[in-house]
């Protein structure tokens, strides 16, 4: 769990100043301080947390899957199953 924390914070934040920077020079010179600062943090913390999490998500069920897996079936048994039993994105 530890070892996938730290990419997942890396791509997190690395994420979110990007998506602040870009929000802060598409939004208008007009709009007051407060409400520049209110939208690019909710926006830029809602697309970080779905990047991130786009990439830690699936190898968390597999690993799961893997530890509560009786007999030990090999990954590439496995993915293949739980998309056939669940489907695929």
């Amino acid at each position: 769990m530890f070892l996938s924390a730290i990419p997942t914070r890396m791509l997190y934040l690395g994420m979110l100043e990007r998506v602040k920077s870009d929000l802060n020079k598409a939004l208008p010179d007009s709009t007051d301080a407060t409400s520049r600062a209110s939208v690019t943090n909710f926006v830029a913390g809602g697309v970080a947390s779905m990047c991130s999490q786009l990439l830690v998500v699936p190898v968390d069920v597999i690993s799961q899957r893997l530890m509560v897996k009786v007999g030990g079936a090999a990954v590439s048994r496995l993915v293949p199953a739980t998309r056939a039993r669940e489907g695929s994105c």
